[in-house]
């Protein structure tokens, strides 16, 4: 007899000198704060959060809701690692943004900002210091 076993979902990494965004169940990261487009967006349960791109996020079937900006069709999206329902995605052309990926609602979220020395970061170059403090004053 073969014993079926459920297999482990590889999980995406974001880089840890960013602000990032994670489920608020698991801690799986989902997205960082570079993608966040909007903060002004109202899900079922409170505010929710645009994101332009998203990882370790799975999508249901889409469907016709109504939302506070008319008819759209939607799909639930899902943390990936727990399952747990983190808000929706569009599914259809209709919608003002052809680019939306997904809409999170806050309280399904973590934020957490990192303590890295950015300057570490190839994303976050830092201008070169000045060895003369009499140099930046002098302007």
């Amino acid at each position: 007899m073969v014993k079926m076993t459920r297999s482990k979902t590889f999980q995406a990494y974001l880089p840890s000198c960013h602000r990032t965004y994670s489920c608020i169940h698991c801690r799986a990261h989902l997205a960082n704060h570079d993608e966040l487009i909007s903060k002004s967006f109202q899900g079922s349960r409170g505010r929710a959060y645009l994101f332009n791109s998203v990882v370790n996020v799975g999508c249901g079937p889409a469907e016709e809701r109504v939302l506070l900006t008319g008819l759209h069709a939607v799909a639930d999206i899902y943390c990936e690692n727990c399952k747990t329902t983190l808000g929706w995605k569009y599914k259809s052309n209709q919608h003002r943004t052809s680019n939306l990926e997904a809409i999170a609602e806050e309280n399904q979220l973590q934020s957490k900002q990192t303590q890295h020395p950015c300057s570490q970061c190839p994303a976050h170059p830092q201008p070169p210091r000045s060895r003369n403090k009499r140099e930046t004053t002098m302007q």
